[in-house]
């Protein structure tokens, strides 16, 4: 099924994308302990998420609240996660994976001829699993701490489409009023998380948008996410436990999902929609009516 989804052959509705997990290990510090053994017990909970939630609720250095507990997002699973080199149209949302296709000058899809610059190829990594590692008594949330402490992202969505998957198009025929809509066999969504929202980080511009996009800042072998320059963190087993272990980190490492479907795309007249996410989102939700009125069936399906 998952196959035939990708290729276009089956719409991915009834199939979503993988979700992320988490593993969140709470330790605490045994009374008494034999010899051989470990001075610590240990209790793990899983939680899954669905990837569109996972990519901000389950982000490194994000927090994470279930069954009274608050645990922070201290890891990566590098075992089923790497880290791969980008590279990302300043113009357009085309993004091709290094090594995949061949190195040209400009952008394939728009033509831009800053696509081959340096500072478009990036590191990024798509997570499956993330870990959390918590003390028994730093994990639990007392009467007086129940407001949740919510952290704020640079997301982006990146529509990326082929001409070859335009099936169909229609057109008004008005040069007034430019509307029409396309009907795309396959079409590449793949949303990406820049770090955290704030001026740090280099000005980096994707998509037509620039913003500073600082990433996440890890150990390339265990994962651990870095919180501080001088204090270098790992996972207890790392290969990377040294003074000398700096350049096993990453210096900016962005998170993505992806996924493919069908589409339909609509082009709209830019002098009324450009300016106004207002005017926007009211047109989304009047062919979300539409379709429901239409249909009968849920629009978030």
């Amino acid at each position: 099924f998952n196959f035939f989804t990708d290729e276009g052959l089956l719409p991915n509705y009834a199939f979503p994308e993988a979700g992320v997990v988490l593993r969140s290990i709470i330790y605490r510090k045994k009374e008494t302990s034999g010899q051989g053994e470990s001075p610590f017990e240990t209790w793990v909970y899983e939680y899954e998420r669905a990837a569109s939630s996972a990519i901000a609720e389950l982000a490194p250095a994000n927090h994470f609240y279930a069954g009274g507990r608050k645990v922070q997002i201290d890891q990566i699973d590098m075992s089923l996660s790497k880290i791969e080199t980008w590279r990302l149209c300043p113009s357009c949302s085309h993004a091709e994976l290094q090594g995949e296709h061949e190195a040209q000058s400009t952008c394939p899809r728009c033509g831009d001829s800053s696509w081959a610059d340096g500072g478009q190829k990036r590191q990024m990594l798509r997570m499956r699993q993330v870990f959390a590692t918590t003390s028994d008594r730093d994990s639990r949330i007392g009467d007086d701490a129940e407001d949740r402490e919510p952290t704020f992202y640079n997301k982006q969505m990146l529509v990326d489409v082929n001409a070859a998957h335009i099936r169909k198009a229609y057109r008004l025929d008005c040069e007034d009023l430019p509307f029409g809509f396309e009907f795309l066999s396959r079409a590449s969504f793949r949303e990406i998380n820049f770090g955290e929202k704030g001026e740090q980080g280099q000005p980096l511009t994707v998509a037509g948008v620039n913003l500073p996009r600082q990433g996440f800042v890890i150990c390339r072998l265990c994962g651990k996410v870095q919180h501080k320059p001088d204090k270098p963190e790992h996972a207890h087993t790392c290969t990377a436990r040294s003074p000398e272990s700096g350049k096993n980190f990453t210096d900016c490492v962005y998170l993505y999902r992806e996924f493919t479907s069908e589409a339909i795309r609509i082009l709209l007249p830019i002098a009324t929609f450009a300016e106004s996410d207002r005017k926007l989102h009211s047109f989304i939700a009047a062919l979300h009516l539409g379709d429901r009125k239409s249909t009968r069936l849920n629009s978030s399906h």
